[in-house]
């Protein structure tokens, strides 16, 4: 793949319901601007060199030409379909001087489950790098199902990709 130097990691959240938990993730898929693409997940780790920004709603990453390309992501994803309950998504992240780092992604049904989780995870993650990590930053993202089934989702977003045909 390269050089990863000067790699911008967009992270995009939304929330979405319908009337299937398909439907509703599509539409929190639409919320975060990536759902004309086929989403390929990665685990958790950020090359050196990368800055990460939020994205905030409404300001596209994404290209509509892009229809059906790959987006690498690392997503945290959260359904629910019981009325009444709430849903919650979030990712957290930490890097060094150099731009390397961690994200980790957790689900829950509130947001200090969620958060707390996230830091766990992280100072775990971290002490077994051996390695100075700078502050934990987080997103997080809730939905409460009232009527439909509900999706909430919080995704750092590395690249596009095209297929290379073959045929």
């Amino acid at each position: 793949m390269g050089n990863r130097k000067g790699l911008l990691i967009g992270i995009v959240y939304g929330t979405g319901e319908g009337g299937t938990q398909k439907s509703a993730f599509d539409d929190a898929l639409s919320a975060c601007g990536i759902h004309n693409y086929n989403i390929l997940c990665l685990s958790s780790v950020i090359p050196e060199g990368s800055h990460v920004a939020l994205v905030e709603n409404g300001q596209r990453i994404t290209h509509f030409y892009e229809w059906g390309h790959k987006l690498y992501v690392v997503m945290a994803k959260a359904e629910e379909a019981r009325i009444g309950k709430y849903t919650v998504a979030g990712l957290g992240w930490t890097q060094n001087e150099d731009g390397r780092g961690i994200f980790v992604e957790h689900t829950g049904e509130s947001e200090k489950e969620v958060k707390d989780n996230i830091k766990i995870s992280l100072d775990e993650m971290t002490k077994r790098r051996g390695e100075i990590f700078g502050e934990i930053k987080f997103k997080i993202v809730s939905i409460k199902c009232f009527e439909m089934p509900v999706c909430a989702i919080v995704a750092a977003v590395y690249e596009s990709k095209d297929w290379n045909p073959l045929f």
